[in-house]
């Protein structure tokens, strides 16, 4: 496309409209299948612990957020592939016969121009993090506010959530090689030898796999909690409310 003449914004733009003809569809699908896929889910967690099925139809507020992440999604997911497209030179991009994925990179850093900004920024949030939690928690405790509790706890599975996703990011290469050795022990030791450099070359790609998955499965398992918790809460308030003597 390049060669041709379009330009950077020609460029940007062919990425973006392309995500959006992927996008569009899934949504208005999404929209339609939604409402049996909640009635499944509700009969299977909330009949048998709340005795009857909520509604399915949900209301505009989920409808506007579920509708703004599925467009906002896809189009933050076309940042890389825009970045990689401008970056890379005409020579590469012709040349067909070698690999794209490179094994090694060599990064030269000036230490009077390393940029802080970054880690300020997540030096900060965490900071706050810890101050919300230990100061807040006790004080939510203190004056029973059942909201503010409920508000930490979800901030505290968030956090979970985020410190297990980095540790398994950490912890890819490591998991790699043990899985390497573990499951292919049969083979020669020529081929582990194979193997080892190619999940090498794409370990840069493997890694963004493995966040993709841990945030999935990890958003997964916060939602189970988050409805297993509302469910508790919901029965809790039922029983009080249906007891002989209530205590104010």
């Amino acid at each position: 496309m390049r060669l041709v003449g379009l330009t950077k914004m020609g460029f940007v733009g062919m990425i973006l409209t392309q995500a959006g003809m992927f996008v569009l569809p899934a949504v208005t699908i999404a929209m339609i299948v939604q409402f049996p896929l909640i009635y499944v889910i509700y009969k299977v967690l909330f009949e048998e612990d709340l005795g009857y099925v909520p509604s399915v139809v949900p209301s505009g507020a989920a409808i506007f957020n579920a509708l703004f992440i599925g467009v906002l999604i896809p189009f933050l997911s076309s940042i890389v592939p825009i970045r990689r497209g401008l970056a890379a030179n005409l020579t590469e991009t012709l040349d067909t016969s070698r690999s794209k994925s490179k094994g090694a990179l060599i990064t030269i850093v000036d230490n009077n121009a390393l940029v802080v900004g970054p880690y300020l920024l997540f030096g900060s949030i965490a900071v706050l993090f810890g101050i919300i939690v230990y100061y807040g928690l006790p004080i939510a405790l203190l004056k029973l506010n059942f909201g503010m509790i409920l508000a930490i706890f979800f901030m505290l599975l968030l956090g979970m959530l985020l410190g297990l996703t980095l540790f398994a990011v950490n912890m890819q290469s490591a998991l790699e090689m043990v899985l390497l050795h573990v499951l292919l022990f049969w083979e020669t030791k020529s081929m582990r030898a194979v193997l080892r450099k190619n999940l090498i070359s794409h370990k840069k790609k493997n890694r963004l796999t493995a966040i993709i998955y841990a945030l999935s499965l990890g958003c997964i398992i916060f939602l189970l909690t988050s409805a297993n918790l509302q469910v508790n809460l919901i029965t809790g308030f039922s029983a009080k409310a249906g007891a002989d003597i209530r205590i104010q």
